[in-house]
């Protein structure tokens, strides 16, 4: 690896996230960061890392450097931002973020529970329902398995949520 190399810390750190090393994921991306501060993925990447960490405030502050970086915003920023802004139970805010996102099924499960959170089961349901369309294998419990949120209340509210908007178990 080319240790001058931004986009090659920024893989390494991914790859690390896609191993469960959170702690050298971390380090990585900042390193990426420290090489080029004015890559908005980069931000991006420790922002969604920063979320399953619970550290949301500075998940949040991240996607916000981000958009200061650059108007240019990707569904998967636009997702980034929302999982952030449901785990902070900013849910109206979730929803305004989510519904944006252009390829709707990329963000729908996100928008389904926020729906559920904010009490509009109709809404809810049918977004979940639509998301299960696309993905009929699709439970709670292997989602979960999968799942990078690393403290005990953020899984439990993510799985409100899930189960709230009617996802099988």
């Amino acid at each position: 690896m080319n240790p001058a190399s931004h986009s090659a810390w920024l893989m390494h750190g991914n790859v690390q996230r896609a191993r469960g090393d959170m702690r050298q994921s971390v380090v990585s991306v900042n390193r990426a960061i420290a090489l080029n501060p004015n890559d908005v993925d980069s931000y991006i990447f420790l922002a969604d890392i920063k979320t399953n960490q619970g550290e949301i405030a500075e998940s949040i502050e991240l996607i916000e450097r981000a958009r200061e970086l650059s108007t240019r915003t990707t569904n998967w920023h636009k997702t980034v931002y929302g999982k952030a802004l449901y785990a902070d139970k900013r849910y109206e805010e979730a929803r305004d973020v989510l519904v944006s996102v252009d390829d709707l099924t990329f963000a729908q499960r996100l928008l389904a529970m926020t729906y559920a959170q904010m009490g509009d089961q109709q809404k809810a349901e049918s977004t979940a329902k639509l998301y299960l369309e696309r993905y009929p294998e699709f439970s709670v419990a292997q989602h979960m398995d999968d799942n990078a949120m690393q403290r005990e209340e953020d899984r439990a509210h993510y799985v409100e949520g899930l189960e709230k908007a009617g996802f099988p178990a």
